[in-house]
């Protein structure tokens, strides 16, 4: 092997790193606690079911029988095969999802089935607040594949720089 990567970059260009002047440096406690935040926000999730669960389903749109939009209590829309420009984002809950609803309708020339799930607004609006907890299990996962891609990028920079010492030495 004389190159590496798509480029072809040539493995006799290759210097060194000199690792004589480098030292370990240790995070502040701030900092680790920043870190620590940062990752538990990545890992932060609803407690509880999705906004597009099926118990959440404020209607159905559809076309010739068939469902080409489902509308959430959340008002969350999900369009299935393709989507629709230009729908309002006012309000929020079931009356944006109502809203969204009667636009699409139009625009495919569909009907509204509502949902057996379907809520008003003003329960909507008078449930819990929803409750976030953090995946501890899937920051470690994240973690511990990181660690490896680390420790893989480590053992193949170690090949690269022997292949490339012994093309230089022509071995």
């Amino acid at each position: 092997m004389t190159s590496i990567g798509a480029t072809g970059y040539p493995l006799h260009a290759l210097t060194p790193l000199d690792t004589s002047n480098l030292r370990r440096v240790q995070a502040s406690p701030e900092q680790m606690a920043e870190m620590k935040a940062a990752m538990e926000a990545m890992y932060r999730k609803p407690v509880g079911p999705a906004d597009n669960a099926a118990e959440n389903l404020y209607a159905e749109v559809k076309v010739n029988g068939k469902v080409v939009a489902r509308l959430y209590n959340s008002d969350v829309a999900e369009l299935l095969n393709g989507s629709i420009a230009n729908l309002t984002r006012s309000g929020s809950g079931p009356q944006l999802a109502q809203d969204r609803a009667e636009q699409i309708a139009k625009a495919l020339g569909g009907t509204i089935v509502k949902a057996p799930t379907a809520q008003t607004q003003e329960a909507w609006k008078a449930r819990p607040p929803v409750q976030w907890a953090v995946d501890y299990e899937a920051m470690e996962r994240s973690k511990t594949a990181a660690q490896r891609r680390i420790e893989q990028n480590a053992l193949i920079q170690a090949q690269l720089l022997v292949q490339a010492q012994s093309t230089e030495t022509g071995s």
